[in-house]
């Protein structure tokens, strides 16, 4: 019975000191999104992160088409379809696997992604601030749970422990 209760309470644990949602992102549109993806905390400071660019790209890109990105953890984000290997964190640059990007799973979530729709020229489409306005707001950006551009829409949404980036 010790065990069970043991077994219990480190699972409880487990669930209760870790980041609480996953991200996906599903990129249904013609254009590629370049920009800073952040997450953060509402109430720690310099508990921030922001993705570095993923190659072949020059900054954070979700190219066109590309749906189903998940992301479990900061710390499991470089096993992802599309990779993150690199955090920038207040500190400087890390590993996605790096302990500092680690300490930080249990105090931030996912907080914003700013960006632009681009072709595959280069030609800038619309300007989107999407994600959750408590915490990008706590961490000091600003950002918009849905956005409708020109050319594209955007929405950030939560359902059953997953934070959903979606542009059409």
């Amino acid at each position: 019975m010790k065990k069970i209760t043991l077994l219990a309470l480190t699972l409880l644990g487990c669930y209760s000191f870790s980041q609480s949602t996953r991200l996906v992102i599903n990129n249904y549109s013609v254009y590629n999104l370049e920009g800073r993806l952040i997450a953060g905390s509402p109430t720690t400071s310099n508990a921030g992160l922001i993705a570095a660019p993923n190659a072949p790209y020059g900054s954070y890109t979700v190219p066109a088409l590309m749906t189903d990105i998940q992301y479990n953890s900061f710390d499991t984000s470089g096993i992802s379809l599309l990779p993150i290997d690199n955090w920038y964190l207040a500190s400087g640059s890390y590993p996605y696997n790096h302990p500092n990007v680690t300490a930080l799973v249990p105090v931030a979530e996912w907080a914003t992604f700013y960006f632009q729709t681009k072709d595959s020229a280069g030609n800038n489409f619309d300007d989107f601030r999407i994600g959750n306005p408590a915490i990008s707001g706590a961490i000091g950006f600003t950002s918009f749970s849905s956005q409708t551009g020109t050319y594209s829409d955007a929405e950030w949404f939560d359902i059953g422990g997953y934070t959903y980036l979606q542009v059409y």
